[in-house]
């Protein structure tokens, strides 16, 4: 009874961290492994990476860009949101944005932005 009930917990858990349908593909720079870019984002959370009114585009560095559909869409879709971390307003014009890879345990990581900064 106990294996069970951990195992329904489990399950109960995923679906409530699932960011399924709160992005799109928009730009696949020819890769091949999209499933893998679906699969590690349904994994993570950005919304606090998300805005608040608007849609953001997430870069990897791969080429690969994914929209992020903004936290009031979400809620209008009836999706759950963590809209209190969300982005209010705009980002200050020096802002960097973050570039993100996939791990080889398949989740979405950001590449440290001092390093990237130095590489240029």
């Amino acid at each position: 009874m106990k294996k069970s009930l951990t195992i329904f917990l489990f399950l109960i858990t995923l679906g409530v961290y699932s960011q399924e349908n709160t992005y799109k593909i928009i730009k696949t720079n020819k890769v091949q492994n999209l499933a893998d870019y679906s699969s590690a984002m349904n994994k993570a959370s950005f919304d606090q990476y998300r805005f608040f009114d608007k849609r953001r585009v997430i870069n990897f560095e791969s080429g690969v860009q994914i929209e992020l559909f903004s936290a009031n869409e979400l809620k209008k879709n009836g999706v759950k949101v963590e809209d209190s971390i969300s982005i209010k307003g705009d980002l200050p014009k020096d802002y960097i944005e973050p570039v993100f890879r996939i791990n080889e345990n398949g989740h979405v990581i950001m590449i440290n932005q001092i390093l990237r900064k130095r590489n240029r």
